[in-house]
């Protein structure tokens, strides 16, 4: 009875792991870009992705010149394959680079209502303008 009740054990914990593999994890893909505001760049702004499926979000932050990097999990990882709604706003919460931040209209900090849009592609080179006005 014993053995098979550590048969019974090994084979759930098999079960589970082969579960848990790789291939469950979302296809990513490396993105990155620009933001400017009427033709300027806008740094120390955060950008997020929102899946329109299934799959984790993205966030990145613009430096000084406006650019930015994606990631989910781990820095640089990209975004998940597919289209994403974009946001921009704070890149920290209770960050003091507010500056950047005030220039922002409202709209572009829900998925809802900022118009941004991009498409992720597996296995391409992922670089997206985002141009935002006043």
């Amino acid at each position: 009875m014993k053995n098979y009740l550590r048969f019974i054990t090994c084979l759930c914990l098999v079960i589970g792991f082969v579960g848990c593999g790789p291939n469950d994890a979302p296809r990513l893909a490396k993105a990155k870009g620009v933001v400017t505001l009427n033709g300027k760049p806008l740094p120390n702004v955060g950008v997020t992705f929102f899946p329109t499926g299934a799959g984790p979000m993205a966030i990145g932050k613009t430096n000084e010149k406006g650019e930015f990097v994606m990631m989910t999990t781990n820095p640089g990882d990209g975004a998940c394959v597919g289209t994403h709604h974009v946001t921009l706003g704070a890149a920290e919460e209770g960050s003091s680079e507010f500056s950047s931040v005030a220039q922002i209209p409202k709209k572009y900090e829900l998925p809802t209502t900022s118009g941004l849009t991009v498409d992720i592609k597996d296995g391409e080179l992922n670089d997206f303008k985002l141009e935002i006005s006043k």
